[in-house]
């Protein structure tokens, strides 16, 4: 209500002016349809507003699921990747031993080779 006090004027003969009363009826009546209205309009606001609220937690939990699986995925791929290197690693090991045996084998014929020519006539 607006808060304004209204004084009714009195008939002559038996109760309050018809026009005071019944316009104040109408102002009560438009007063109630307008804060009506905007009841209705505050409960459509808080359904879209929840329906986003309810449209934002999926998406937050699908982001979450995501991050979650990508995680996953990303030690799978590190653990993959440092068992790779660790092969490399070995397989490498394993030549540069090759390697140095051979090539001790090599020196050591050639170093023979040398011997043996140095000896000819």
């Amino acid at each position: 209500m607006t808060g304004d006090i209204e004084f009714f004027r009195k008939r002559f003969f038996g109760g309050f002016n018809q026009q005071d009363v019944s316009g104040y009826i109408s102002r009560l009546a438009k007063e109630r349809n307008e804060y009506e209205a905007e009841k209705d309009n505050a409960i459509r606001e808080a359904k879209a507003l929840a329906e986003e609220v309810a449209s934002l937690r999926i998406e937050l939990e699908e982001a979450k699921r995501a991050e979650s699986d990508y995680r996953k995925y990303k030690e799978v791929v590190l653990a993959s990747a440092g068992k790779f290197l660790m092969e490399i690693e070995e397989a490498f090991e394993t030549v540069r031993t090759q390697i140095e045996t051979l090539s001790t084998e090599v020196y050591t014929v050639l170093s023979s080779a040398g011997t043996t020519v140095a000896s000819l006539p």
